[in-house]
């Protein structure tokens, strides 16, 4: 269930929210449930690795959405947008998809946060 960010408040017309994922398991890791009529739009996330892995989005039960990020052992990376007006890093093509985490293999955990808008 996504934790939303600001409860009553709104951004023009986007409420922010948060997900995470422990991705702890080959192959692909729900991170976002599919929203009815509705895209998802990763406007900031961040990776943290306990060991080696390949990572990259992908829309549920489709192709990857952004590109293929290599990690070393215990790293990470932060990206985002200092402006949610600014255009989404990561965003589902079609609507009634959800958003998915892909990982090499791994035997130690993996945390993926984002934060996103429903549109």
């Amino acid at each position: 269930m996504a934790r939303v960010i600001f409860d009553a408040s709104t951004i023009g017309s986007r409420i922010l929210k948060i997900e995470w994922v422990n991705a702890n398991a080959n192959g692909d890791n729900s991170l976002i449930a599919a929203v009815a009529a509705k895209t998802l739009h990763i406007i900031q996330f961040s990776i943290f690795c306990e060991e080696a892995v390949d990572i990259y989005f992908k829309e549920e039960a489709g192709a990857a959405i952004s590109e293929t990020w290599k990690f070393a052992d215990a790293t990470g990376i932060v990206k985002g947008n200092n402006s949610v007006f600014a255009v989404p890093i990561v965003e589902t093509a079609t609507v009634n998809k959800g958003l998915f985490v892909f990982t090499s293999a791994i035997t130690k955990d993996v945390g993926v946060s984002c934060v996103y808008y429903e549109d």
